[in-house]
């Protein structure tokens, strides 16, 4: 094992990444080029294979990764240049939620805004504490 201290620099660690595309540039930069499958990839940085394969296609089409590929063998990545990289879109990365959006409505679901009505407590077995028997749930 090597004994340097291990170095990120500022400018990767802030620029954003979802901790499943931070941990997929690093794998891709310690290799240099990066021939690498996407399932061993996901075994090596404990992800799913399916949130390796969504973020690489973010990271490639932001511009982080230039892709090479190669016909009936694994594609070459490596990164493209720090001035090419764009913000990857948190849309369709798992992990990310974008700011802007509400939570969807469904109509089996009740709202926030709707009146509570009634005491949570009435038609509770153990509301009269005096007949409560806790051994009657243990199984016999």
């Amino acid at each position: 094992m090597n004994e340097k201290t291990p170095f990120i620099p500022a400018t990767l660690d802030d620029f954003g990444f979802t901790p499943a595309q931070f941990r997929i540039v690093c794998r891709v930069a310690r290799r240099g080029n990066c021939y690498e499958s996407i399932p061993k990839m996901a075994a090596g940085c404990r992800l799913e294979i399916k949130t390796v394969k969504t973020a690489l296609r973010t990271l490639t089409n932001s511009g982080v990764f230039e892709k090479q590929s190669r016909q009936g063998q694994t594609s070459i990545l490596k990164l493209a240049p720090f001035a090419q990289w764009q913000q990857p879109s948190p849309k369709g990365t798992p992990g990310a939620k974008r700011p802007d959006t509400q939570p969807k409505w469904h109509p089996t679901h009740p709202t926030q805004k709707a009146p509570h009505k009634g005491n949570p407590i009435e038609g509770s077995p153990i509301k009269d504490k005096s007949t409560f028997n806790p051994s009657s749930f243990i199984p016999k």
